[in-house]
């Protein structure tokens, strides 16, 4: 079975990347508006709303000028300021009011216009509410509006007076760029004063919906089942052209009987009066089907019939492309070889490779023309370098009425280079303490590389002589790290990592040679025992001065003692605490002790204790420090 190839532009190749997946396709069902909406707070005029690119709506006062307000303060408020002569028509910004209120100055009316965006008739449903509330109450003269809504010049639904609904009884044939005009008019005569345009107040709400248009998209040329014996096909047919639909046609190409799995092309036509066309691409010989699409401007898509045709020109010239070998390549310009047609008419051979196991047109990043010598035979190096990574190449040449003839596919792995491998700690020159001999660094990750690092370890300045040892760590998002598995003793040591890859290629570090030095004890150097009967210990906190370590503290004798005649004996208990010390802090532990505990230990000391001092830091497991110190007491 043969692909759809693209012959001699790069770019085309590329540009499949965005386009060949296939949709699942739903058309919307119809189109809505709604006042307030579909408001923005822009101020008078035009008020465009921009689901479907078009200034539907927009409002005005023919008798008065025009205030625009985007917030209230309340009912209890709404009436400052409107006691002149002008126009209202305004727009909660907050929300809280789902109408809109429009407030004719006395003998004036202020209209809200839609205007269809559908270039012909359509079929407009309509509902809503108008309300007029009750302002009896208040001490001015007022006589109310009247409502009314057209559709150009007839008067589809009216009221007045009280409160209602907006309903001309059924759908309203809009005529293409037609209008829907309400319009609330104060209905006064003149009046004793005072009089207040909070008289006029009438609120809101209006709704129309109209049908999408029929799936207008089609796909007309090729003919089911046609066979294009002579060159490659145009694909043709109709598109929408009218408001909701995308400009912009999308005609997927799938290999064999059915519009299923990835395109193996997807071509792009804009529509032109109501048409759209657009040629096909290279074509080997095989069975294809086509099917296009068109967008509006909700997202969905209409999808047309699909159809299915066979590309069977005479004469397609034999193509080979020989295997580069199962062995990773250690060249990033490998060279390319085969044979192709010499008959007359055959073109150059075109090498196009991709990136990954599988040929693919929307992952190409070479693209090789090469002519082909008197005996068939052709050769062709990569050029520019190939990164690291897996590829995979066809080779294709056009015959006589484009008949393409395409080689098998061939798959090869570069590794020019070796891994990208770092030591970052310790850092040379470095000192570790006892029991902290922790190494990291960076790992390659390229396909190919392996996922385990070696790091081994000499004792002294240098990697010569036998090594102490080596232990393996495990590339983990690019990065490795691994604890040495033995207590070093203090001396001079040198580390370095190393990293295979399946070309053969061994990465090293560079060699960093440190100094294992005694670990830094969290415990102080003795255990006080004051006069007073307080006994105590200064305690370290290592973490950063913006942490802390938090834990708990024991002190207890070495020594077993009986401290009642004739009781138990074993060690006792010389201090327990709680501690929280800040990061960078040594802070001195003390607690009293009884008195016949202090009098006991004073007599014995100096004696031995065993101070335990179990912290972690900033939510990290803890740990134990453990030492054995003098207690001392005062004669």
């Amino acid at each position: 079975m043969g692909r759809l190839r693209f012959t001699g532009l790069v770019a085309a190749l590329v540009a499949c990347a965005a386009l060949c997946a296939p949709v699942a396709a739903s058309a919307a069902s119809s189109f809505s508006w709604s006042q307030p909406g579909d408001f923005t707070a822009t101020g008078s005029g035009s008020n465009p709303e921009h689901k479907y690119g078009d200034l539907s709506w927009s409002y005005s006062a023919p008798t008065a000028g025009l205030v625009f307000s985007s917030s209230f303060a309340g009912d209890g408020g709404m009436f400052a300021g409107w006691s002149d002569s002008s126009a209202w028509i305004a727009v909660p910004a907050t929300g809280n009011r789902p109408t809109l209120q429009m407030v004719p100055a006395q003998g004036g009316s202020v209209a809200l216009t839609w205007v269809s965006p559908f270039p012909g008739g359509a079929q407009v449903t309509i509902s809503g509410t108008v309300t007029e509330p009750d302002y009896s109450w208040i001490p001015t003269q007022c006589a109310g509006t009247s409502w009314t809504l057209r559709n150009g010049s007839a008067v589809v639904a009216s009221g007045s007076g009280a409160s209602g609904t907006i309903s001309p009884g059924g759908p309203v044939t809009v005529a293409g760029g037609g209008t829907l005009v309400f319009t609330t008019t104060d209905v006064s005569v003149p009046v004793v004063a005072p009089y207040s345009t909070a008289c006029d107040d009438t609120e809101v709400a209006l709704s129309l919906s109209a049908p999408a248009p029929a799936s207008a998209i089609t796909l007309t040329s090729p003919t089911s089942n046609q066979s294009f014996t002579s060159g490659q096909p145009t694909l043709t047919g109709a598109a929408g052209d009218g408001f909701g639909y995308d400009g912009q046609v999308k005609v997927n190409v799938y290999s064999g009987g059915a519009a299923t799995g990835t395109p193996l092309q997807t071509l792009t036509s804009t529509e032109s009066g109501g048409n759209w066309s657009v040629p096909a691409n290279a074509l080997a010989n095989g069975t294809y089907t086509a099917q296009a699409e068109q967008d509006d401007v909700l997202g969905d898509a209409d999808l047309s019939a699909a159809v299915t045709f066979t590309v069977a020109n005479p004469g397609a010239p034999t193509v080979t492309l020989n295997s580069l070998g199962s062995a990773p390549l250690r060249s990033s310009t490998p060279t390319m070889t085969g044979t192709g047609g010499t008959a007359a008419g055959d073109s150059d051979v075109d090498v196009t490779i991709s990136s990954g196991p599988v040929f693919s047109e929307s992952t190409v990043v070479r693209f090789l023309p090469v002519p082909v010598g008197p005996g068939g035979g052709f050769t062709v190096a990569v050029a520019p370098a190939l990164p690291g990574g897996q590829y995979t190449a066809v080779a294709l040449q056009l015959g006589p009425g484009e008949a393409l003839g395409e080689s098998a596919p061939v798959t090869f792995q570069i590794e020019a280079h070796p891994a990208v491998l770092t030591l970052t700690s310790p850092p040379a020159g470095s000192s570790l303490g006892q029991s902290a001999e922790t190494f990291s660094g960076a790992a390659g990750t390229v396909s190919g590389d392996a996922n385990t690092v070696r790091v081994t370890l000499w004792r002294g300045d240098s990697t010569k002589g036998k090594p102490l040892g080596s232990e393996q760590a495990k590339v983990s998002n690019s990065t490795w790290t691994v604890t040495w598995s033995k207590r070093l003793p203090l001396g001079l040591y040198t580390v370095q990592a190393s990293q295979l890859d399946e070309a053969g290629h061994t990465a090293i570090t560079a060699a960093h040679t440190f100094l294992v030095v005694p670990t830094p004890s969290t415990i102080g150097s003795s255990v006080d025992l004051a006069r007073s009967g307080v006994a105590s210990v200064p305690i370290t906190c290592f973490a950063p001065a913006s942490g802390a370590c938090i834990g708990k503290v024991l002190v207890v004798t070495v020594r077993s003692f009986r401290p009642v005649p004739g009781g138990p004996t074993g060690s006792i208990r010389v201090l327990f605490a709680d501690v929280d010390i800040p990061g960078g802090h040594t802070v001195v532990i003390r607690r009293r002790l009884r008195g016949s505990l202090t009098r006991l230990l004073r007599r014995h000391a100096p004696l031995q204790v065993r101070v335990t001092a179990t912290l972690s830091t900033s939510g990290a497991a803890a740990a134990t420090d453990v030492g054995t110190r003098t207690l001392r007491a005062p004669s």
